[in-house]
């Protein structure tokens, strides 16, 4: 199809997501890998042939108090990054496969400066958040998204928390977590005070 269609991997689907959303939402291991860099690979060539992807934003009515899918208008926002662009649901390629717990090998495919420090959900949860929290815990991917995004131990959600900070109030009892807080803290060596904002 790539070859006769080229621009394939641009086209979104009914529900906005694009081939790499859906990619890292059914897809793991090597095989996983393999179509996610080729997807990436095609993507590349079409920025640098001045494609610009598009990128649906949130905007809240000025007459609502709330935030509700009634209550907002859609907006075009071009990222010449696949890897940032937001389905309709707003998840990204990254975070649809911390969702799938597609596994630390197609999590490492998806993470880039840009998509490892962008909040993921309403909470502003980057991926590090996600990945170390209760619901979707994975030290491998955890580490992969530490090794090409290491500003991303740094990053406080919504609640003013970071990664290891999230981590440390789901695991105090457990052994096995314990060693991985450790080794949490010695790969990223924080420049923060943990428990107090940076000023």
């Amino acid at each position: 199809v790539s070859t006769y269609f080229p621009g394939a991997v641009g086209v979104a689907d009914n529900d906005g997501n694009l081939p790499v959303h859906t990619a890292a939402t059914v897809l793991k291991g090597d095989v996983g890998v393999d179509v996610i860099y080729f997807l990436l690979d095609g993507a590349e060539h079409m920025v640098e042939n001045g494609f610009r992807f598009r990128n649906k934003v949130k905007v809240q009515d000025a007459d609502d108090e709330t935030i509700n899918t009634a209550g907002t208008l859609d907006e075009e926002d071009d990222t010449a990054n696949c890897l940032t662009v937001r389905n309709d649901m707003g998840d990204t390629p990254l975070s649809l496969a911390i969702y799938a717990r597609a596994g630390w090998q197609v999590i490492d495919a998806l993470t880039c400066q840009a998509s490892g420090l962008q909040g993921l959900d309403e909470q502003e949860n980057t991926a590090l958040h996600l990945l170390v929290g209760p619901d979707h815990k994975d030290p491998a991917a955890a580490l992969a998204v530490l090794r090409k995004v290491p500003e991303a131990a740094t990053l406080r959600n919504e609640n003013g928390m970071l990664p290891i900070e999230v981590r440390s109030r789901c695991l105090l009892n457990s052994c096995v977590d314990f060693v991985c807080l450790k080794i949490f803290l010695h790969f990223c060596r924080l420049p923060v005070c943990i428990g107090f904002p940076v000023r």
